[in-house]
């Protein structure tokens, strides 16, 4: 399209969730450059003819819908529930006005540039589609938060199953079936400012958790494992390496007769489910549970889907 998203190919963001020398920091930082392109582009066509403006407009959308969806990304990852929700809401912002414009070219008989695919209508299809997922993601990283604000008007378990994918749901199953004390997702907070309901704010100074605290639960189904969680820190430090490289660790321990799995399915989240009883410390069932989980919500199979749209791009 004119050379404006040259710099950052489809293909590249194709990968993300998939491959470890794809960072999503750098993928923000190219599409901020993008965004700035086509600010400058727009200017020169600003005079030109109709089609021509139509063209740039839909082109504007685009880049800026992907740049803050990725930071909507981003910030999940780093558990920032307030930027997440900005950056989704101006997502949405601009979503509406793009689906506005397309109808409103359906509608209009001067339309014939739009069925010559001047307009990607697939693309703006993925766009709600990864926005959806992301908000899928965003319901179960938040969720505790989240229902704290549930009232009669919006109760956050009636929501999540109307969502793409209802995670809680999903783990709440899961958690029945295995027979498991519980799951959680423990977050990895040894170098962000955390704080439990997700934002802080911009004046206060805030330290970073140290001891127990550089691991907090940010959800347990169906219970916080207190007295387990000792034994949870000690074993993200002593496997640290296994659980970076994406391996699944698990662990019985004798002492208090509980097995312990492990999955890194984010770059600061950790899964985390216990049994208290003596398993395989390689279960079949728990991994499969855990892989998918991690796919999931690393968004890799909605990001996978882009490589057929890029090849009509």
């Amino acid at each position: 399209m004119f050379g404006i998203i040259s710099s950052c190919s489809y293909e590249k963001l194709s990968l993300l969730g998939t491959a470890k020398n794809v960072e999503i920091d750098d993928l923000i930082s190219d599409y901020e450059i993008i965004t700035e392109k086509y600010t400058n582009r727009k200017k020169v066509v600003a005079e030109s003819r109709l089609a021509m403006r139509h063209i740039f407009t839909s082109i504007g959308w685009e880049v800026e819908i992907l740049a803050h969806l990725l930071k909507s990304h981003s910030s999940m990852q780093n558990w920032d529930f307030f930027s997440s929700v900005i950056s989704s809401q101006e997502a949405q912002k601009r979503l509406s006005e793009w689906a506005e414009f397309l109808q409103l070219l359906q509608n209009s008989k001067k339309s014939s540039f739009l069925n010559s695919g001047s307009v990607n209508p697939s693309l703006y299809t993925w766009l709600v589609k990864l926005r959806a997922t992301l908000l899928s993601k965003f319901s179960l990283y938040f969720y505790d938060i989240l229902v704290q604000y549930s009232n009669p008007a919006f109760d956050i378990k009636a929501v999540s199953t109307k969502l793409q994918m209802d995670y809680f749901t999903k783990i709440t199953t899961f958690v029945k079936k295995s027979d498991a004390l519980c799951v959680c997702l423990v977050l990895d907070a040894r170098d962000i400012p955390f704080h439990p309901n997700g934002y802080l704010f911009p004046a206060r100074t805030q330290e970073f958790p140290t001891g127990l605290n550089s691991f907090p639960a940010v959800l347990a189904v169906p219970i916080k494992p207190t007295t387990h969680w000792p034994s949870v820190v000690m074993l993200i430090n002593d496997r640290f390496s296994e659980l970076s490289a994406e391996k699944m660790v698990g662990f019985f321990d004798s002492q208090v007769q509980s097995t312990y799995y492990l999955l890194k399915i984010d770059i600061r989240m950790y899964m985390l489910a216990i049994y208290e009883c003596k398993k395989s410390e390689k279960d079949s069932y728990v991994l499969k549970f855990m892989q998918e989980m991690s796919m999931d919500l690393r968004c890799g199979k909605i990001f996978a889907t882009l490589r057929s749209i890029a090849k009509v791009l």
